[in-house]
């Protein structure tokens, strides 16, 4: 019986420690590959089982709490305080679901006595529902990298800390004591109502940690657009100057000729070249049949030129003429914009833009550029790579919500073997 006690331990820990993973792989991003994430995985939750045979309800307690924190900070990506928000989540669900079923064995068995068997059965109580809620909870998660704010996050720790407290003193004085089947009820109604009060004060502050973010993510991207749609009025201004510029050029001409007349070559060849200067900066050359994607792409072109970027693209004769001017300069500038970005940090600079129609019914952009830093691609979302990840990453939600105007649909992947990242966007016509 000893050895099957044992066994059953093992695997009642390794099956704790898969529902920390399955929490944990939710709410951040793992650093390892499968093998090593696992091993250490692994390894810290059968130290535990090892301390497990000392038979000491705090030292478990104490066990769990350290090598869960430690688990979060070796094997995921993620902010420290976010880490210490759901491992003292973890540790609320862990002691509320053992109490419960340590009540419902006191109403089962009137003399329970915590032997071998019956601690067995507690525990496949105890995880068995300690998994369902937390995978409960994992479904309406809300992967987020909002700050939490202190005076929340401290308000939370106080009332869960306390939660723990009461539900270890709960263990201690009953488990080894008789009590009569209606306190052992009245007993598992108030654990059981602990358990609900805990998860719905997580999920309240779950839940207004999400609203904050989404508040500040149309906040942003409200404010992006504006300054996409200045910009592109700006572009448009400059390129229509062009047109001023070509009204005065016999008044251009003229002064060279009077330059001529008294043989100041020096001054004509400074006059032309500071002329050609501002014809090349506002001539909007012609690559499409719409002026708004040509304002675009004569900046970026433009700018790759200056940064030693190969920038070449392949435009079929596509209507484009039931897109805002202002969602073309959205989607194009952005777009653009990272790749430059992205080419600037690579060896290999180059751009490649295709815009075709399939099948008379789509219109598909497709941008490929140098990439010499793996993207990290979570649940079908892009995750940038710049330090402040909350106030980052609008240029690619921005292009998603404007295509989502149209009902198309943006996709994007990574080239291991060429190195490049693949953006692909598909609008119906």
């Amino acid at each position: 019986m000893k050895i099957a006690y044992e066994f059953s331990m093992l695997c009642t820990y390794i099956f704790e420690a898969l529902i920390v993973n399955l929490l944990f792989a939710v709410v951040f991003i793992k650093k390892y590959g499968n093998i090593k994430h696992y091993t250490i995985l692994f390894s810290s939750y059968g130290t535990i089982t090892i301390i497990h045979t000392f038979n000491s309800t705090l030292l478990n307690l104490s066990a769990f709490i350290i090598f869960t924190f430690f688990i979060s900070l070796i094997l995921y990506e993620g902010k420290f305080s976010k880490k210490v928000y759901y491992t003292m989540f973890l540790i609320l669900i862990m002691t509320v679901t053992e109490v419960i079923a340590l009540f419902i064995l006191k109403i089962l068995f009137k003399n329970l006595t915590l032997s071998m068997q019956e601690i067995i059965i507690l525990a496949i109580i105890s995880k068995t529902m300690m998994f369902l809620l937390v995978k409960s909870f994992c479904n309406n998660l809300n992967k987020n990298t909002n700050k939490i704010p202190e005076d929340k996050f401290l308000a939370l720790l106080l009332i869960s800390a306390t939660i723990v407290t009461v539900l270890y003193m709960f263990i201690s004085i009953t488990s080894n004591i008789k009590i009569d089947t209606n306190k052992s009820i009245a007993a598992l109604i108030s654990a059981i109502g602990l358990m609900f009060s805990s998860m719905l004060i997580f999920y309240i502050f779950e839940q207004s940690i999400k609203e904050q973010t989404n508040l500040k993510e149309f906040a942003l991207l409200k404010q992006k657009s504006e300054l996409d749609m200045k910009h592109y009025k700006i572009l448009k201004e400059n390129y229509d100057n062009v047109k001023i510029i070509e009204h005065d050029i016999k008044k251009h001409i003229r002064l060279i000729d009077e330059f001529a007349k008294i043989g100041n070559n020096l001054e004509i060849i400074k006059y032309i070249e500071n002329f050609n200067e501002d014809m090349q900066y506002f001539s909007l050359k012609p690559i499409s049949k719409n002026k708004a994607l040509d304002i675009v792409l004569n900046e970026k072109m433009q700018i790759a030129q200056n940064k030693d970027i190969k920038f070449t693209f392949h435009i079929q004769n596509v209507n484009l003429e039931f897109i805002n001017d202002i969602d073309i300069c959205t989607i194009f500038s952005n777009i653009l914009d990272n790749a430059l970005e992205s080419c600037e940090k690579s060896e290999n600079k180059e751009i490649i833009l295709e815009i075709y129609m399939v099948n008379g019914k789509f219109i598909t952009i497709e941008l490929a550029n140098s990439c010499y830093i793996d993207p990290v691609i979570q649940d079908g979302e892009l995750i940038t790579s710049k330090f402040n990840l909350s106030d980052h990453g609008f240029g690619m939600k921005s292009i998603v919500k404007t295509v989502k105007k149209y009902k198309g649909q943006v996709f994007y992947f990574y080239n291991n073997e060429e190195l490049k990242f693949i953006t692909n966007i598909s609008i119906p016509v």
